[in-house]
């Protein structure tokens, strides 16, 4: 997640009154170390605020770590039934579907945990450099096509975020990343496509990331 993003998510979600929200399904939270520690404005900005409000979060991901509160595959019809039973008021999908070779499987798995009148909170990299976790399929839509992955939701806010940093700002400041980032451009015969998807960023490295915001509501 990038800074200006949960920003954007902060202030959306404290325009809805908590008994709408709680409790809250973030799905792909990573660990609570990583919203603290590594990006700790992911918890300043969203989930202290929360907190604050009294209200519930669920954070899910498949890593059995501290933080998270279900571990699964997002994949696995079982592991929603399991999802479904937390009947949730509202849920979060931020820089997953990118990661994913079937990202409408997903999407129409949330649409069939959601309760008329809940809440979802989708961000999707619009402009962002190619970053396997563990695939990157370069994925990068339109606020609006993000919308269109949801046919049961109606959309209440949808915005294109302009980050303050680019990948060259990102770059500067980690000299070990962009030595090895210079490198693999100089390799193109090691994983071709890989070197492919990297190297067709290189005209947007002074650039600022963007990220496709969208808030919607289940019919």
């Amino acid at each position: 997640m990038l800074p200006e993003e949960s920003q954007w998510l902060s202030t959306v979600l404290a325009s809805v009154p908590t008994e709408d929200l709680s409790p809250v399904l973030n799905l792909g939270s990573s660990t609570g170390e990583f919203r603290t520690v590594v990006q700790p404005f992911i918890h300043e900005n969203i989930f202290k605020p929360l907190e604050d409000r009294n209200c519930q979060v669920i954070h899910v991901d498949e890593k059995e770590a501290a933080g998270v509160d279900i571990a699964g595959d997002l994949l696995d019809d079982s592991f929603w039934e399991k999802l479904e039973g937390a009947a949730a008021g509202s849920l979060m999908c931020c820089n997953i579907l990118e990661h994913l070779t079937d990202p409408l499987s997903l999407c129409a798995r949330i649409e069939s945990v959601m309760q008329s009148g809940s809440h979802l909170f989708v961000t999707v990299p619009n402009r962002f450099p190619y970053h396997k976790d563990p695939i990157d399929t370069m994925f990068r839509p339109t606020s609006e096509q993000v919308a269109r992955l949801f046919p049961n939701c109606e959309v209440i806010q949808s915005e294109l975020i302009e980050e303050r940093n680019s990948w060259f700002d990102t770059l500067r400041v980690r000299p070990r990343y962009a030595a090895l980032m210079t490198v693999r451009c100089l390799l193109p015969f090691y994983k071709f496509q890989d070197w492919l998807r990297t190297v067709s960023y290189l005209p947007s490295v002074m650039k600022p990331f963007l990220v496709s915001c969208v808030w919607m509501r289940r019919r």
